[in-house]
């Protein structure tokens, strides 16, 4: 099975967001891979990130600074007519640098499925000073490949947890309807090059 690791990019065109709704909670829990929805506000608003100015367009990925998926409901009908299991989608309208709504039909997505997925033997990599269980960043990337189940649409790795992967199936479906505002790199080998 061929595995791909998963980053929003919008270019120079595609909005960014840089907040969580208020009364979410805390940035840190949503890479914890626990369920959130309990705790988060219905109604929520994300609006476009001040900083980005320029940067309007609401792609099926929105990129976010913290590094949270922001994906749209395209996105979720693909992961659910692929069998995603362990995705819990948290509803969130998107409000565009004049407080207008720019989308009342994205989620983040709160992957709750990890994977054993780095192969921390062989890959090169700089480990978390605070976190000592987690991956800062990735020099070279070696899949370990019994350490993923073979279900798994979409996941997170279990030693980088604000790191998402996806498989074959949903690559080839996301290229095929279109979905905008994310690039998928081949995991084998990969250098930890990330982008917005």
């Amino acid at each position: 099975m061929n595995y791909w690791v998963l980053l929003p990019a919008g270019g120079d065109e595609g909005a960014v967001l840089d907040a969580l709704p208020q009364g979410s909670p805390d940035s840190w829990h949503f890479f914890d891979g626990v369920p959130l929805a309990s705790k988060f506000p219905q109604g929520g608003t994300m609006e476009f990130s001040p900083n980005f100015l320029e940067q309007r367009t609401v792609f099926d990925f929105v990129p976010h600074i913290l590094g949270m998926l922001v994906v749209s409901i395209k996105v979720r009908q693909i992961l659910e007519s692929l069998g995603a299991e362990d995705c819990e989608f948290l509803p969130v309208t998107i409000l565009d640098h004049k407080n207008k709504v720019a989308s009342r039909e994205h989620f983040i997505l709160n992957l709750l499925n990890s994977q054993d997925v780095i192969d921390m033997e062989k890959s090169k990599y700089k480990i978390n000073r605070l976190a000592k269980t987690q991956i800062a960043r990735i020099q070279h990337l070696v899949l370990k490949q019994d350490g993923i189940d073979a279900k798994a649409v979409i996941f997170r790795a279990r030693t980088k947890m604000n790191q998402y992967f996806i498989n074959q199936a949903a690559h080839d479906a996301f290229a095929k309807e279109g979905v905008t505002g994310y690039m998928a790199v081949p995991a084998p080998g990969w250098d930890g090059f990330d982008v917005y």
